[in-house]
């Protein structure tokens, strides 16, 4: 038999270990940590709290990656690697933009507080805009100038565009609250419900959709990561997930984010959203609507060897 100090001394590091907290594989900071002034948040809904930024959407320009940012009372843009913040134009007052999307064609954002959307091209010249819709949050450019809206509120997804005039055209419908949208290809999406709490395939060319995972806590946005999985933000449960889109497989990636849920009769904002969006280089950005900032989350380095 043991002594009792050595197994006293062995029992008191077991529960160091157990107390000790767990380490995500993945590391978030804040790469921008301020709005820029000129910025005004004063244009959430009456009664709701100013949480700010929430779409997100990485593109190329001039050699580096930009960070285009969907803040309450602006569009801005962040550099990728300094976090240096500028504002783009948003092309009307009325318009307070929630979720963006962004090519080399230009760029779309959706307004769930005006109901409304908008695609803007390079020369900053407005190529679609509609209004009417009921709570648009994911918003995707299309080739040809059309785009795909997630209704939120009808728990359909739309094809608008590519002239306003055009009927919008159901690609899909009975969606427990659709959220973040992604492209696949010309024929796919993945959606995910933040209501239901999956992440759904539909297709593009036909009425047909099919469950990727299931069991979230309001997933909201998401994006593809380097490896191919599908970084998709949870935001019920403030973490960050990465999920195989074949297997359903779910991996934490960071916890504890500084993310609040946002959805139809829940506090403190019914227009809040946390998106996360990928650069070519596998680096993941995730709006930290919580304390405003925007968080850089990359792979949490080795521990050194000696």
């Amino acid at each position: 038999m043991k002594p009792l100090p050595i197994l006293l001394t062995a029992l008191l590091l077991l529960a160091g270990c157990a107390s000790a907290p767990r380490l995500t594989p993945w590391q978030a900071v804040p790469l921008l940590a301020t709005l820029p002034p000129d910025c005004d948040p004063g244009v959430a809904a009456p009664g709701a709290a100013p949480v700010i930024p929430g779409g997100l959407a990485v593109v190329r320009s001039d050699g580096r990656d930009v960070v285009l940012v969907a803040v309450r009372g602006c569009l801005m843009t962040a550099d990728a690697g300094t976090g240096a913040s500028d504002l783009l134009p948003t092309y009307g007052d009325a318009i307070a933009p929630t979720m963006v999307d962004g090519t080399s064609a230009g760029l779309a954002f959706s307004s769930s507080l005006s109901g409304s959307v908008r695609a803007i091209d390079r020369t900053g010249a407005i190529t679609f805009n509609a209004s009417g819709l009921r709570h648009p949050l994911g918003v995707r450019l299309l080739p040809g100038g059309s785009l795909l809206v997630a209704e939120a509120a009808t728990g359909r997804v739309l094809h608008l565009g590519p002239d306003e005039d055009a009927r919008p055209r159901l690609v899909a419908e009975g969606l427990d609250r659709p959220c973040g949208l992604l492209l696949v290809d010309a024929t796919q999406a993945i959606v995910t419900e933040s209501g239901g709490g999956r992440l759904t395939r539909i297709r593009l060319d036909r009425y047909e959709r099919q469950q990727i995972a299931g069991g979230l806590e309001q997933p909201q946005g998401i994006a593809r990561m380097a490896d191919g999985r599908l970084a998709v933000v949870e935001a019920g449960r403030q973490r960050l997930v990465a999920i195989d889109a074949t297997s359903g497989r779910i991996e934490v990636l960071a916890d504890r984010l500084p993310v609040v849920a946002g959805g139809a009769g829940s506090a403190p904002d019914p227009h809040a959203v946390a998106d996360v969006a990928a650069a070519p280089d596998g680096t993941l950005f995730v709006s930290g609507n919580a304390t405003r900032t925007v968080l850089k989350v990359t792979p949490r380095p080795r521990p050194a060897t000696r």
